[in-house]
């Protein structure tokens, strides 16, 4: 009991220091509407123990995420006709990531097209912002674009409310760049899925869940930081309308360009694990051979952190500037230097390299705490990096280009609050998992 009250505690505490970041980084504080605030994180707290501890709740959690499980068990069967044995025989070649993530990326991608084309997608969406709307007292578009990216990608949500967003006021735009940052697209989840739990059913699902609920958190977690931040001024409209873009002419069309789409997203993340893998090791050998080896400092890192860095590395660098955040979001003490440079790798790099980090920390036996192994997949979850401040800056230039001045001023910004909102709803999550 001792021990619950202890962890709960540290989960408060957690939250009180998120919440004081970003009322310390808030550009007008004296209009921030505390009322909105604690009514969302009250939100975040029910939603959060609903789908952790009631078991109508969980079995819908469940059911949801054996579907992504189906599918990338029918994009298996896709992927192994084309590639065969390379897919099929996993113990003579081994998990490679081009014969079973990437095609579970592509196949994904082509059915979400489909959910769109049948305005599926679009009506849970639309269900979800309507309870957002009216916890938060927000407009609609804000919203409506916080809870289309649990699904979307932070570029493809907007759309949405692409006729909205030209006449969005600073704090509306940077509330909707908050939710792109603060989660990640379902497209991507299933790579993380497959990433983390390879082809252990029962880790699949466990991990499935861990995404599926944090990424449901981050939403309403990205409307509580952003209000913080850059509180709303003015009259609420909280008044909406779907913007249907052209998904096809017909269902094999809108099907076509799903998988086209989730092509181009596949090669992107394979050319990212290629050079951002590539570059790592470049940096490593830089600051371990050269500084490292300089300054003679190898030897001391390896006994100070008991072997578990054996020089002066990208990763140590991490660990220690990120471990600080790992402690907040409530990571036992023997992990937070790996989960810190796991964090350390998402932010700079981004959080394609960190799951794969965690991946590899898991097979190796580098993490093997519970608790410390479904914080760091909760908290990795979003696209909050500095990467893709390049990648809203122009998705939104192009979408409503009197607005590219905007984002820009405050891409740096939206890359902080996401990364907030995402560790705020990861230390309520992990505060209910144990």
């Amino acid at each position: 009991m001792l021990a619950q009250l202890s962890h709960y505690g540290r989960a408060s505490l957690g939250i009180f220091v998120l919440i004081a970041c970003a009322y310390f980084l808030s550009r007008d504080r004296k209009n921030i509407k505390w009322r909105i605030v604690w009514s969302g994180l009250g939100f975040i707290i029910v939603l959060a123990f609903l789908m952790l501890k009631v078991s109508w709740a969980q079995f819908a959690i469940n059911q949801v995420s054996m579907f992504f499980i189906r599918l990338m068990e029918f994009s298996d069967i896709g992927a192994a006709f084309v590639f065969g044995d390379l897919v099929t025989n996993t113990k003579s070649y081994g998990y490679i990531v081009a014969f079973h993530i990437l095609p579970n990326i592509i196949f994904f991608a082509a059915f979400s097209s489909l959910l769109y084309y049948f305005k599926i997608l679009p009506k849970i969406v639309k269900g979800f912002a309507f309870l957002l709307t009216h916890t938060f007292q927000l407009s609609g578009a804000e919203c409506l674009a916080a809870a289309a990216n649990v699904f979307l990608s932070q570029i493809t949500a907007p759309l949405l409310i692409k006729p909205y967003l030209a006449t969005m006021s600073r704090s509306e735009m940077f509330c909707v760049m908050t939710s792109g940052m603060a989660t990640i697209s379902g497209t991507v989840m299933i790579a993380f899925i497959g990433i983390l739990g390879g082809e252990d059913p029962v880790a699949r699902l466990q991990f499935a869940n861990n995404l599926l609920i944090v990424s449901i958190l981050s939403a309403p977690a990205a409307l509580v930081i952003a209000h913080i931040m850059i509180p709303k001024h003015g009259p609420v409209d909280k008044d909406v309308e779907i913007h249907y873009e052209d998904m096809g002419a017909n269902v094999v069309d809108a099907f076509s360009k799903g998988t086209d789409e989730g092509l181009r997203v596949a090669l992107i993340i394979g050319a990212i694990l290629i050079s951002f893998t590539a570059l790592i090791s470049l940096c490593n050998w830089a600051l371990a051979d050269g500084v490292g080896a300089l300054l003679g400092i190898n030897p001391l890192i390896a006994k100070l952190t008991g072997g578990f860095y054996d020089a002066f590395t990208l990763q140590f660098v991490f660990g220690i500037l990120f471990a600080p955040f790992a402690w907040v979001i409530g990571v036992p003490t023997p992990d937070l230097l790996y989960v810190g440079q796991l964090l350390g790798e998402k932010v700079v790099l981004n959080e394609i390299v960190a799951y794969i980090s965690l991946g590899n920390g898991l097979r190796t036996g580098q993490i093997t705490d519970p608790h410390s192994i479904t914080l760091a997949s909760y908290a990795l979850c979003s696209f909050a990096n500095f990467t893709s401040m390049g990648v809203q800056i122009c998705g939104f230039g192009a979408l409503a280009a009197n607005q590219r001045s905007t984002v820009s001023r405050l891409a740096f910004l939206a890359v902080i609050s996401g990364n907030l909102a995402c560790f705020l709803s990861s230390t309520i999550a992990g505060a209910l998992t144990f």
